[in-house]
């Protein structure tokens, strides 16, 4: 019937195949678009169907717009952090943005909401002045 030699050849191409086609699904996507995609791979494994990493203490808040960690937020910090998610939605992922972290700024009603995109080494910080998005920034991962 077949060799042994034939098998492990046939076994071999169809492995690296598989890796190339792989690969080539991700060409002509947006490095977004690649992130959402890898993240609808890992749902079921750690990751809640809003991406929200189950495995890092994160939950998806609906008020919010994002995931948060699962130890929540003051009712005031929600409020900035869905502010500050709404004033760069489109900087953001569709699934999977966490709320790091709201820290009160250095002047009164000045706030930063870090938010982790998880599309690459970066946060971003968002600044909020009393009820309002004034910049964000891309700030290096601590």
């Amino acid at each position: 019937m077949f060799t042994k030699k034939f098998i492990i050849i046939f076994v071999v191409i169809a492995v690296l195949s598989l890796g190339i086609l792989g690969t080539l699904g991700y060409i002509g996507f947006t490095k977004k678009e690649q992130v959402q995609i890898a993240l609808s791979h890992v749902i079921g494994s750690g990751a809640d169907k809003s991406g929200c990493s189950i495995n890092t203490g994160t939950k998806y808040d609906a008020a919010i717009g994002a995931c948060v960690k699962t130890f929540g937020l003051s009712a005031d910090n929600e409020k900035i952090a869905k502010i500050a998610i709404d004033s760069v939605k489109g900087q953001l992922a569709s699934n999977g943005n966490v709320v790091t972290k709201v820290e009160t700024g250095p002047t009164p009603n000045t706030y930063f909401v870090y938010i982790d995109t998880r599309v690459d080494s970066t946060l971003i910080k968002v600044t909020i002045t009393d009820g309002k998005y004034v910049r964000s920034e891309d700030v290096a991962r601590q």
